[in-house]
């Protein structure tokens, strides 16, 4: 539902009390991504280095496999806009960033 999916991007986890959540924020969010909207996308955490992971340098960053049909990436495309669409305003401020880097 929204209310996990913003949870997930506001703190990092699907958990009400996040106190005790072990995975990292891009496995939360890949997870939640896969199970709730049929996306499935790649954990960044992998791919940096175990200090720069236990910075949370991943936590900000999910990877996107772009080697699909253009029907599976719009559809994709779709339903990211509808979890954008869905997010309180503080999160569409990061939206338009997010929609900025990519234009450049």
């Amino acid at each position: 539902d929204q209310d996990t999916a913003q949870r997930i991007m506001m703190t990092g986890s699907d958990k009400k009390d996040t106190t005790s959540s072990d995975k990292r924020r891009d496995w939360e969010l890949c997870e939640f991504l896969l199970k709730e909207k049929g996306i499935l996308c790649i954990p960044s955490s992998p791919f940096f280095s175990k200090e720069r992971v236990d910075e949370g340098a991943s936590d900000e960053f999910i990877r996107i496999a772009f080697c699909k049909t253009d029907e599976t990436i719009e559809n994709a495309a779709t339903k990211f806009q509808e979890i954008l669409k869905s997010l309180p305003k503080k999160e569409e401020e990061s939206r338009l960033l997010v929609e900025e880097k990519a234009e450049n």
